[in-house]
């Protein structure tokens, strides 16, 4: 059924993904982005909508040590601003938040594992998913909260590992592969996925609730790097600095179990598939 649907953070990796599979879909878009004002003023300038996608948020790690009170700032009271316009709006929700878990007690994680965020980051975004909750329970606000593992895809900031990986390789100036360090291992999960699964969500199967979106599968920085090399067919040494982000955790892999039963979500590109979707569309963008 057609759906007109807010979209905040629009003009970011995931939203611009999602407006276009929206729009796809023959779904009325409404988008907020950067350039159309504070999300944390708290007023949203929209039309009412049935449904909301929010991902407006600060993201990258690094940067959150440096400036923890603009990431709180930001990523809580922006939510706070989405939530009020949801309650009086009575549109439903979905947050995108992020890995909250911490250093895992076990592994597959699922979502009753005990949550130890261990970034400003990460705790900004769980800060926003205990209001989320409570605005859920004290206004009736139907809320889905979607918590991906490492999302990767084309048009992703250089800033994160893949795009760094890949834009490496593929400078010719360069006779190396350098990286911090080669052992930590993560889930990692194909935008296109993610997107399948956050529009899943847009009619709500309860008040309130969870789910991890992953692939189920544990890669280590080493393993990505030497599968970047074969999907772009260029070998490099590789380089490492032996060097971890602050406060990193060594191991993720997420039990998406629940999102399987609830949505019959599963990922459906491989992690090599990606790759090579990536590097395609990265060559095809240079000749253009």
């Amino acid at each position: 059924m057609r759906k007109k649907i807010l979209v905040t953070g629009a003009d970011g990796f995931v939203g611009s993904h999602l407006v276009a599979a929206l729009r796809q879909d023959d779904n009325i878009v409404l988008t907020h982005s950067f350039s159309d004002g504070d999300i944390a003023c708290g007023k949203l300038d929209v039309d009412q909508v049935d449904h909301v996608f929010h991902l407006a948020a600060l993201t990258f790690v690094p940067q959150s040590w440096r400036e923890p009170e603009e990431f709180y700032r930001v990523n809580v009271m922006g939510t706070e601003t989405v939530l009020e316009f949801c309650r009086r709006h009575e549109s439903s929700i979905t947050y995108i938040s992020t890995y909250v878990y911490g250093h895992p007690q076990y592994l597959p994680i699922d979502e009753k594992h005990p949550v130890a965020p261990n970034t400003p980051y990460n705790h900004s975004k769980y800060l926003a998913e205990q209001l989320i909750q409570f605005y859920s329970a004290a206004f009736s606000v139907k809320a889905t909260v979607v918590r991906p593992f490492n999302i990767y895809g084309y048009g992703q900031s250089a800033q994160f590992l893949l795009p760094e990986i890949l834009g490496q390789l593929m400078d010719r100036s360069k006779e190396t592969l350098d990286l911090m360090s080669l052992t930590p291992k993560r889930d990692y999960i194909y935008i296109d996925d993610v997107i399948d699964m956050l529009i899943k969500t847009s009619a709500p199967k309860h008040e309130f609730e969870i789910y991890n979106v992953g692939s189920g599968q544990t890669v280590s920085v080493y393993e990505v790097a030497k599968m970047a090399m074969a999907a772009c067919c260029i070998e490099k040494e590789i380089v490492s600095k032996q060097r971890k982000r602050q406060n990193e955790v060594t191991d993720i892999c997420a039990d998406i179990g629940k999102a399987k039963r609830e949505f019959g979500f599963a990922p459906r590109v491989t992690m090599m598939d990606g790759l090579k979707k990536i590097v395609k569309l990265w060559r095809a963008n240079e000749k253009n």
